[in-house]
């Protein structure tokens, strides 16, 4: 056999033989044969299954006949424990009927101790085709990992494009919801049936927003400089009143940590999220202690290693199955009772961290708690600090006999806003289309002060509409309204159009205050 056949390291044998002669004679001839090995006996079954435990071999060498048991049960026993372990059948009386049924077995060779000129080879070629096996079996596995991460994308993807579809038209139910309660807030009699409206709406409203950000249809925000120890301290009190007088909150935040590149709001709801999560699995009784720390570790690619500041969150509550563990990050699963929770608040950490490049870890056993480790990476050139916001410019007439051309193409929405602006003193025509909308701008019969559009409208958008109306009809002002969140380039573009945005649910309140603009100081 070549040299660069020759496995590269001495092999690692087992011998299973209950001859001190037959031992022997095996030993001396692999020095012999010049052979590199560490060798290793064993003759019975309880010593072969303490050598399988503590593992470390590279070849079983077996004898047929052991005394109290055979080598047929040993090869058995091999390939209970490890399937690619070589296994070769060496006797001085085994016979073909035998030969062939441990083939079939697993065995990879046989040979008769009389003739072991073929022993080496045989040895050398079995250690090297079992390492291919076993990469190329690890290469599968890293391929199945990869297909199943595939898979879990696609699907949070597919989601997302479902939950972005149910936003919008989940926003506009809200808005009527919303308006309605506005309109008969004034009625004494009605007061408490109003407020419980706001709640379920502020609920659902909460709902959406959790996710849009598991479905990554958000604005994304710039990074902003965040400091998880400043972070964990500031929340604590927080922690402490959320959970209750039976659980007991420590931290432990490694000194310096670095500062990472992340949005802080974001970073607080992931914090809260696994908190709530942690008490909810203690049934209110032990302890969370929430970590900081540094560590350098491979990207979620496992292609390049990067500095990463790790926030820790551990409880003592009941722990989770495997089952379990491999479904917390889908979209409405939950382990909580009905009406406990929304199965939104781990698919919301997902989405957050992963829109970031950061990296979530999960351990954990059943009845032994649950450890979550977050890394956000440390990476300078990502940080950049935004700039200062301008203040609003603001509007020269207040709310009261303004004039509002309302081009929304959900009928109930629109007629129930324009109702209830109209009833706040507004003159306001609803338009359910951008053709309506431009025929009555063309009509000069209703000249507007104020165009609040629908972002998405028929065959065309609010954006579209209120560069027209600017250009064409001398609509200075206009109020882009949307149940969807903005992505970079819609926002962009609003900005660049020196126009404004409500997200839906909306009330008649903001549209008013926006009207309005602190009116009393620029009306002068």
């Amino acid at each position: 056999m070549s040299q660069e056949n020759k496995p590269s390291a001495p092999i690692r044998i087992l011998h299973l033989e209950d001859s001190d002669i037959d031992s022997e004679l095996l030993v001396r001839h692999l020095k012999k044969s010049g052979l590199e090995f560490t060798y290793e006996r064993k003759e019975t079954r309880e010593g072969l299954s303490l050598a399988l435990e503590s593992g470390g071999h590279d070849l079983v060498i077996s004898d047929y006949s052991l005394g109290m048991f055979n080598g047929i049960e040993a090869l058995i026993m091999v390939r209970a424990k490890d399937i690619e372990l070589p296994f070769i059948m060496l006797s001085g009386n085994i016979g073909e009927e035998l030969a062939a049924k441990a083939m079939k077995l697993g065995a990879n060779d046989y040979l008769m101790k009389g003739n072991l000129s073929r022993l080496v080879p045989a040895m050398e070629r079995e250690v090297r085709e079992a390492q291919v096996r076993r990469e190329k079996k690890a290469i599968e596995h890293e391929l199945r990992d990869r297909e199943q991460e595939l898979n879990q994308s696609q699907k949070m993807e597919a989601l997302g494009r479902l939950a972005g579809g149910i936003a919008h038209d989940f926003n506009n139910l809200l808005a009527v919801i919303s308006l309605n309660a506005d309109s008969i807030a004034s009625s004494k009699e009605h007061t408490t049936k109003v407020e419980e409206i706001r709640q379920a709406v502020d609920r659902g409203a909460s709902m959406v927003r959790q996710l849009m950000t598991f479905s990554k249809r958000g604005i994304l925000p710039e990074d902003e400089f965040v400091s998880l120890n400043e972070l964990v301290s500031q929340m604590l009190p927080m922690f402490k009143r959320l959970i209750g007088k039976n659980v007991k909150v420590s931290i432990e935040l490694q000194d310096s940590l670095p500062m990472v590149g992340f949005v802080q709001s974001q970073v607080e709801q992931v914090l809260l999220n696994l908190v709530v999560n942690a008490r909810d699995a203690m049934e209110g009784n032990g302890t969370i202690c929430i970590r900081t720390f540094q560590e350098r570790s491979l990207d979620k690619n496992q292609e390049i290693e990067r500095a990463y500041c790790v926030l820790e969150v551990e409880d003592s509550g009941c722990g989770m199955s495997e089952e379990v563990k491999g479904r917390i990050f889908e979209p409405f699963f939950s382990t909580k009772g009905t009406g406990k929770g929304t199965g939104l608040g781990l698919s919301t950490v997902y989405g957050i961290m992963t829109r970031s490049e950061g990296i979530i870890r999960v351990d954990s056993e059943v009845g032994r708690g649950t450890r979550f480790q977050l890394l956000f990476p440390i990476v300078e050139d990502r940080l950049r600090i935004p700039e200062p916001e301008l203040p609003q410019e603001q509007f020269i007439f207040r709310s009261v006999g303004t004039k509002i051309l309302l081009v929304e193409d959900d009928g109930v929405f629109g007629s129930a806003l324009a109702r209830s602006l109209n009833q706040a003193g507004c003159i306001t025509v609803h338009a359910i289309s951008p053709e309506t909308a431009l025929l009555i701008l063309a009509e000069k019969k209703f000249q507007p002060d104020l165009l609040v559009a629908d972002l998405t409208l028929p065959g065309s958008s609010g954006l579209r509409l209120a560069e027209t109306a600017a250009k064409e009809y001398g609509v200075s002002r206009a109020l882009i309204i949307s149940a969807n969140s903005l992505d970079t380039a819609v926002s962009k573009a609003i900005k660049n159009l020196d126009v404004h945005f409500l997200g839906k649910p909306l009330t008649v309140q903001a549209i008013l205050l926006f009207i309005d603009g602190a009116a009393s100081e620029s009306v002068a």
